[in-house]
């Protein structure tokens, strides 16, 4: 009869129903992140876990290079990355923390002892870590080349260890000292 449609409606319903859903899911990508601080979505939240377990399987065969990603699909990931959503867990979340950080005071390198977020400052303790295992030729499971990639993307320093603020030889110098007026070792307290 006419003005009925199918069941499964015509290509152009299809693309509308889709864009709309796609909305409805970025706007609740949006408040999630509002209400969390970040966009790492688990995957048994009730209202968008199975969206974020979709656009990371996504992301993971964008990674893998296995199946081409369609046009669309590539246009989700960069839309939603570019948003901050966690493709990568937790890492992403600590990278985020790590970028707010850098602006925040113009460093690269967040501090191990007395950093502001004492979270952030052992993720990047292990993250430098890992890097160390790399350039000795080791494995690391924890860093790939995504996330180096996106480590050196956002400017992490993964430099050396900083320096102490005494060198060892002026330690030396203050215990000879130390020695020499008192005929003994210092107290472990000192």
């Amino acid at each position: 009869a006419e003005g009925t449609f199918s069941e499964q409606g015509t290509p152009t319903q299809k693309v509308n129903v889709t864009r709309r859903v796609w909305e409805y899911r970025v706007a609740q990508c949006r408040q999630f992140k509002v209400e969390n601080g970040h966009m790492n979505i688990h995957p048994r939240d009730q209202e968008l876990g199975n969206f974020a377990s979709r656009m990371r399987a996504l992301y993971n065969r964008r990674l893998e290079g296995k199946e081409p990603l369609t046009q669309a699909e590539k246009d989700k990931v960069r839309y939603l990355d570019e948003l901050g959503f966690a493709f990568d867990g937790k890492f992403d979340v600590n990278l985020q923390k790590f970028m707010e950080f850098k602006q925040r005071t113009g460093e690269s390198k967040v501090p191990i002892k007395n950093a502001p977020d004492k979270k952030l400052g052992t993720w990047a303790a292990h993250v430098r870590q890992e890097n160390n295992k790399l350039n000795r030729g080791e494995k690391s499971d924890y860093l790939t080349a995504d996330r180096l990639r996106k480590l050196a993307t956002a400017g992490f320093a993964f430099g050396e260890k900083a320096q102490r603020e005494t060198p060892w030889e002026e330690y030396f110098d203050k215990l000879s000292a130390y020695r020499a007026e008192h005929d003994k070792d210092p107290p472990t307290s000192h």
